[in-house]
């Protein structure tokens, strides 16, 4: 009997950490974009926290032969000041990049244990079009309403 092909979804996934150029590029653009208080104090926020995640796992394989609840980082209803797995919880906005950028790809008991990952934010900063997503609202409001769109 002949193995079957190996379907797409069950193909060796793409693991490995992004330039830091790369990174620091979008970090920058992202704060443009996104214009917080203190810009400087955000940016070197987010470029310690991607340090700290390739300087634990230096093969980003290692990380994701970690157990997914060093990966997710943060348990539910866990303080987010003391997660269990900092490392991995305060590079979610980098490990998402990578996922966004095709340097990653996620299994799907990361992705509905780490309970909220919101990614829309990144679409524009990317180059993403984000009009697509334009239909979600009048979507979720009507399935909030329980009532048919006129």
């Amino acid at each position: 009997m002949s193995q079957s092909p190996l379907h797409k979804s069950q193909a060796i996934p793409l693991l490995r950490h992004a330039p830091t150029e790369a990174y620091e590029e979008f970090v920058q653009t992202w704060i443009c974009t996104y214009p917080h208080a203190e810009p400087t104090r955000t940016r070197a926020w987010l470029l310690r926290c991607h340090t700290r995640l390739v300087e634990a796992y230096p093969d980003l394989r290692n990380w994701f032969a970690a157990s997914l609840t060093e990966r997710v980082g943060r348990l539910y209803q866990e303080d987010t000041n003391h997660p269990s797995g900092p490392s991995s919880y305060r590079a979610r906005h980098y490990l998402t990049f990578l996922a966004l950028r095709g340097y990653a790809t996620f299994d799907w008991e990361w992705l509905i244990a780490t309970h909220h990952l919101v990614i829309e934010p990144f679409l524009p900063v990317l180059g993403y079009p984000t009009t697509s997503l334009a239909w979600l609202k009048p979507l979720s409001t009507w399935a909030m309403s329980g009532r048919m769109p006129a």
